[in-house]
C-alpha cells in the first residue's frame, strides 16, 4: 500500500515483552464504542534489550476528528474538519518500569502526528 515514511518508521518497532510475544499491557482502556476527539490509550511495559536487560517502554496513541472545525493538537498542530489524525508518543528509559524513579534514569521520546 501507499503509507507515508513516518508510518513505515512506526511499523518498525518491535516491541517484545520480556523476550515473548506477548503485547505491551494497556494502562487504560477506553470503553466500547465511539472514540472522542482527543482520547487516548495508553501502554507500559518492561522490554528486555540487549544481554537481557529490562527496559520501560511507554507509549500513548491519542486520536483527534471533528466534523465542525479543526482541532487543536499538541505542538500548534491542528487537526483539519472531516479528517481523523493520530499522535504516537513513545517513552524509553534505560531502567525497568519498577525503577523510574532512579536519579540515573534516562529518558528517550519520539512522538509522531499523522
Amino acid at each position: 500500500g501507499n503509507t507515508s515514511g513516518a508510518e513505515r518508521r512506526i511499523f518498525c518497532f518491535d516491541l517484545r515483552m520480556n523476550g515473548t510475544n506477548a503485547p505491551l499491557p494497556t494502562i487504560n482502556k477506553l470503553p466500547a464504542g465511539t472514540i472522542q476527539s482527543g482520547d487516548e490509550v495508553e501502554f507500559q511495559g518492561d522490554v528486555v534489550s540487549g544481554g537481557n536487560k529490562k527496559a520501560c517502554t511507554q507509549v500513548t496513541v491519542t486520536k483527534y476528528q471533528s466534523d465542525s472545525g479543526a482541532v487543536p493538537m499538541p505542538d500548534g498542530k491542528s487537526c483539519p474538519q472531516g479528517a481523523t489524525c493520530t499522535q504516537i508518543e513513545s517513552r524509553g528509559y534505560n531502567r525497568p518500569c519498577a525503577n523510574l524513579d532512579d536519579p540515573r534514569t534516562v529518558e528517550r521520546a519520539l512522538r509522531a502526528n499523522y
